[in-house]
């Protein structure tokens, strides 16, 4: 062996270099397809991940932990593809090996991604079950994680509510956000402040909207948006969407004046916001102008109307329909009976159209 005392200082600095890029080389290609089965997951490439993920698992022995966590990837992966039950197979091998292992935070994972395969499906009982089980599996330990017991509990509201059964999914949000609200402890991260949180009164405030409790909605939306706006900034794309939801709600209770605000708050954003989807923007710009036509603004609602019609004409759909029929009451307004004739006969045209290939 050659002696390394007769190297100098930077020779040996050459040589700890170069065992150190051989060993960063090896570890690469010994972890190619696991590390670019997460990247395309993250990349939201599902077919690429789908794919390197099978590779990795079928490459060699892994540990326990190492394959959970590769199949709950490729589990992902097929879910998003809608290669439900292949993703759902994937899922109880997954479950069945955490719950051997003992590891409650991979066996938390696994039936968690389970209940979204569930959602996803419309099995909503299913997916309440499988919340319930994790909730009961979680409640059981010495130290319950908070963060798990609100997820759980957020779970379960979910599928309550997809189930009608509003008042029970109400009561079941709160309690996931009186869990999330709670002091934080060891191994925890959801607080007051937390994303998650935002979520959850997001939610719930969306479900008091559905019940017709626009008080409540509109106090859940307004703690929503001030969560996003400070942790996700002020032109966030969950920002807008808490604006939208209270936009929606101020209309639907009647208060016009409230609904003009927020409606003109969130296109004053969504112009600023990069990946936008146009039809969206549209819509906001349809209800605007359908609320500028009950106060008399006929210019800056036929505006609005000119510039959605234009963008929803490229997908046609219902909410071209409903942009039609906004413009024809203008139209209306303004003593252009014939125009306004045209635009409902476009409407309606659009309706049979959809409701015919509905029917095949």
């Amino acid at each position: 062996m050659f002696p390394l005392n007769l190297l100098s200082k930077s020779q040996k600095y050459a040589i700890a270099q170069w065992f150190e890029t051989q060993a960063m080389k090896w570890y690469r290609e010994r972890h190619i397809n696991r590390t670019e089965g997460q990247r395309h997951l993250d990349a939201q490439n599902w077919k690429e991940a789908e794919r390197h993920f099978v590779l990795a698992l079928g490459e060699r022995r892994h540990s326990t932990t190492r394959t959970i966590e590769l199949s709950l990837g490729l589990a992902k992966a097929q879910r998003c593809q809608h290669k439900f039950p292949d993703a759902e197979q994937v899922v109880h091998a997954a479950i069945d090996l955490a719950a051997k292992q003992g590891t409650r935070s991979l066996h938390a994972r696994a039936l968690d991604t389970l209940v979204e395969i569930q959602m996803d499906r419309g099995r909503f009982a299913e997916a309440q079950k499988t919340a319930e089980e994790n909730l009961r599996l979680e409640m059981g330990q010495m130290k319950p994680n908070k963060d798990r017991l609100a997820q759980c509990s957020r779970r379960i509201a979910a599928a309550l509510a997809k189930s009608g059964r509003l008042n029970e999914a109400a009561a079941t949000f709160q309690k996931a956000i009186g869990y999330a609200d709670k002091p934080l402890g060891v191994d925890e991260e959801y607080g007051p402040e937390h994303l998650e949180v935002a979520g959850m009164h997001g939610e719930l405030g969306m479900l008091y909207r559905q019940m017709g409790n626009h008080t409540e909605a509109q106090r859940l939306l307004r703690k929503a948006l001030k969560i996003h706006r400070a942790v996700t900034g002020v032109e966030s794309h969950e920002a807008s969407t808490d604006i939208q939801h209270l936009a929606v709600s101020l209309e639907e209770a009647g208060d016009v004046d409230g609904a003009v605000k927020e409606y003109e708050r969130l296109l004053s954003l969504q112009q600023r916001q990069v990946g936008i989807v146009p039809e969206e923007s549209a819509d906001a710009e349809v209800r605007l102008a359908a609320l500028y036509l009950k106060v008399g603004r006929t210019g800056p609602a036929q505006e609005l109307l000119t510039h959605a019609v234009s963008v929803l004409e490229r997908v046609q759909g219902p909410r071209l329909v409903v942009a039609l029929r906004t413009l024809a009451d203008l139209q209306d307004l303004l003593g252009r009976s014939e125009n306004a004739k045209h635009s409902r006969e476009r409407a309606l045209s659009i309706t049979l159209k959809q409701s015919s290939t509905v029917s095949k």
